[in-house]
């Protein structure tokens, strides 16, 4: 009995885990899809001060993602665009696996 609460409090952990990863993928995805379409930088970022009035850690991680992504140039093709936004967001969802596995691993153990 004992083995399986382990085993369901894992999953469960696993399940926030991938929530997490799927919510910043999201907000890597969005925030990319703004800079291709050529959404200044301000009225972005009063955007987001908008959507997480209540939440300033979220508005400052999510600035911090804005302004990763106003790094990269407006690329002209709509093709070019999508590949963009979608690298942009996998490569926040890698980050965001490898913090979940970080946080998994005991303190003791060497990396991979």
């Amino acid at each position: 009995m004992k083995m399986l609460i382990v085993g369901l409090a894992l999953i469960s952990a696993q399940s926030v885990a991938d929530e997490t990863c799927k919510l910043v993928y999201s907000t890597a995805e969005v925030v990319m899809q703004q800079r291709q379409a050529g959404t200044p930088m301000p009225d972005f970022f009063d955007r987001i001060d908008k959507v997480y009035h209540d939440d300033k850690l979220m508005a400052r991680t999510v600035k911090g993602i804005a302004k990763l992504a106003y790094e990269e140039r407006v690329q002209l093709s709509d093709s070019m665009k999508k590949s963009v936004v979608d690298e942009f967001a996998n490569s926040y969802y890698v980050i965001c696996l490898d913090e979940q596995k970080r946080k998994e691993k005991p303190q003791n153990q060497p990396d991979e």
